[in-house]
């Protein structure tokens, strides 16, 4: 199947965007998984007061996904959407093209946040 440069890209968007879905899922499921005390129950040790992983749902896991998860991972969908204008042309299929970006911003981001970390 031959596409056109335009239905490409709405294809590539589309798996990129599926992707990004997933990454917000899992992130939903951690916060979920936190929140029941599945993770104090599944720890061997005893919680101290200051355990950031025990202490019964007082939020500060979804504080930190929201502070820093959320501009973090649309940081990540900025350098994937760029990342998928590059490959498009590149890449014999569009999907291939949109997995690409969507795993490769994440990492490239990563990357780059901690070079950065060592520089400064």
């Amino acid at each position: 199947m031959d596409l056109d440069a335009g239905a490409r890209s709405r294809a590539g968007r589309t798996v990129l965007l599926w992707w990004y879905a997933a990454y917000l899922a899992a992130a939903v499921a951690v916060v979920l998984w936190y929140l029941t005390g599945l993770s104090a129950a599944a720890s061997d040790r005893p919680c101290g007061s200051g355990d950031f992983w025990c202490g019964g749902g007082n939020g500060s896991l979804v504080v930190l996904l929201v502070v820093v998860g959320v501009p973090v991972l649309a940081g990540c969908l900025a350098v994937s959407w760029v990342l998928l204008r590059v490959a498009l042309p590149r890449v014999p299929s569009a999907a291939r093209a949109g997995s690409l970006a969507a795993v490769a911003g994440p990492v490239l981001l990563v990357l780059l946040g901690y070079g950065l970390l060592h520089v400064l």
